[in-house]
């Protein structure tokens, strides 16, 4: 009853859609972890109408990051062994393309020259990411 055209049409329209709601969803999401990670380390090193460090936020800083991190790696085993059997070469290339990629973000979230751009970069962050 709807002519074939009309499906062809809205095939378009839905993957231009996805394309804009995948684009939001990485700016929420790094909303979200800048947010999340300046909170943190407020409420650490003090907001300035407190003079007193609070330890505590630091080592939950440090405990979700390395979390999210062993969370990646384990994930990473999973897809190894799941998706890397046999004589199919391309998914091992992919898994590890991604994951050197993940550790060069983790690498260069910390290096001196982006902290001095952005000083709120940090590896809680680049956890989220990977």
């Amino acid at each position: 009853f709807i002519p074939n055209i009309f499906f062809t049409y809205y095939a378009w329209g839905a993957i231009i859609g996805a394309g804009f709601f995948i684009l939001v969803q990485l700016v929420l999401l790094v909303d979200f972890a800048y947010s999340w990670s300046e909170s943190w380390v407020d409420k650490w090193q003090g907001n300035g109408l407190e003079e007193n460090e609070n330890k505590s936020y630091l080592y939950a800083l440090l405990a979700c990051t390395g979390f999210l991190f062993l969370l990646s790696a384990g994930f990473d085993v999973f897809m190894y062994s799941l998706f890397c059997r046999g004589d199919c070469w391309w998914n091992a290339l992919v898994i590890t393309g991604i994951l050197l990629m993940c550790i060069a973000l983790s690498v260069c979230s910390v290096i001196p020259q982006v902290q001095e751009y952005n000083p709120r970069a940090g590896l809680l962050q680049a956890s989220i990411f990977t």
